[in-house]
């Protein structure tokens, strides 16, 4: 159930076909009118934040084109765009249909949070990498909560995540500290283990050995 969703008169279609992946445009184009594509619900979330959470990206680029252009980067409450949303969702194909449309994956949420860390707080490595290798977000930004990317999947034992984000530079001093301090020797071998993995000669089984470490995950 989305909250809210009745009480601004919101395309029930959308919330209909979220699972839908080869969706009917035509139909979704009868049941939009003027009125409902510019409504906003009382949490501040407009029609673009829910074509966000759809499978279908060609929904996210129709919804995208007759929605006031302004609602691609629009935050609600919780300084949330559409494109946070879409990251946390899951769908490759749409975060790169809304970041074609012009969604901004700069804009951080009203506690820091980049769409980075959105991504990572659900284990969505693909678009974790489609976010890193585009620059679209810097990997030592941190929320209000103090915590990096690194730090965030961490959090969420996201093993995988991890050791992608180390293996494109992002720091993890701090957080051996922090974690030695916090007895979580799990993540401290673990973070470890990796550094010592990258400090060997070149062989031609390290591409195997790293393979191995994103594929383990400790247990809690």
């Amino acid at each position: 159930c989305v909250t809210g969703v009745q009480a601004c008169a919101l395309p029930i279609w959308i919330i209909q076909h979220l699972d839908d992946t080869d969706a009917n445009l035509v139909e979704l184009s009868w049941t939009i009118s003027e009125e409902t594509i510019i409504q906003v619900t009382a949490n501040g979330n407009n029609v673009l934040h829910y074509a966000g959470l759809c499978k279908s990206p060609a929904v996210t680029i129709f919804m995208a084109k007759v929605a006031p252009y302004s609602y691609i980067n629009a935050q609600n409450s919780e300084g949330e765009t559409p494109l946070h949303w879409a990251c946390r969702a899951g769908n490759e194909d749409v975060v790169r249909a809304l970041m074609i449309c012009g969604a901004d994956p700069k804009i951080t949420d009203f506690h820091r949070n980049t769409v980075l860390h959105f991504a990572i707080e659900t284990g969505n490595e693909q678009i974790v990498k489609l976010l890193v290798q585009n620059k679209c977000c810097e990997l030592e930004t941190r929320n209000s909560r103090g915590l990096t990317p690194l730090a965030a999947a961490c959090e969420e034992y996201e093993y995988p995540i991890i050791t992608y984000l180390l293996l494109q530079g992002a720091s993890s001093a701090d957080l051996l500290q922090y974690y030695a301090k916090q007895n979580k020797k799990h993540l401290c071998k673990f973070i470890k283990k990796f550094h010592s993995s990258q400090a060997m000669p070149q062989s031609p089984r390290s591409e195997e050995h790293t393979s191995e470490l994103q594929s383990r995950s400790p247990s809690r």
